[in-house]
């Protein structure tokens, strides 16, 4: 026996506990990653048919502008983050509620950019994304 090694933990693996408030809390913020990455998705995707038709953009340019957009390291930090500050028994939940934030930030844009499109307000849907950064 190795001196100091306490004798009830030898051949068990210890549980990780979960982080508590702090662990939840970091990964909601991590997850409004997501969630305005989500919304980036479907802005794009809704302003494009616009911009396209003022700007008169040609379908190999039109992919630059989505790519500009759409790439980023957004995509994919945030679950990364979001796996290494959890604990192993809750870090699955809690990218999963990365992808949950992702998902829920493309079906809020689709309802701006609905609202908007009568309008032709491509500027407006790329604008409703400040609201939230200001608060």
């Amino acid at each position: 026996m190795i001196q100091g090694e306490d004798k009830s933990s030898v051949g068990r693996t210890r549980k990780a506990e979960p982080g508590g408030s702090t662990v939840h809390f970091m990964a909601g913020i991590a997850a409004l990653a997501g969630l305005f990455f989500g919304y980036d998705t479907g802005v794009i995707s809704g302003a494009i048919l616009f911009i396209k038709d003022q700007y008169a953009l040609f379908s190999g340019l039109e992919e630059i502008v989505v790519s500009v957009v759409l790439v980023g390291v957004g995509s994919f930090t945030a679950p990364l983050y979001i796996s290494e500050v959890s604990p192993a028994n809750v870090r699955g939940a809690l990218v999963s509620f990365n992808q949950l934030a992702i998902t829920c930030g493309i079906v809020f844009s689709y309802i701006i950019d609905y609202s908007l499109s009568g309008h032709q307000g491509w500027r407006w849907m790329f604008a409703a994304g400040i609201i939230p950064a200001i608060v």
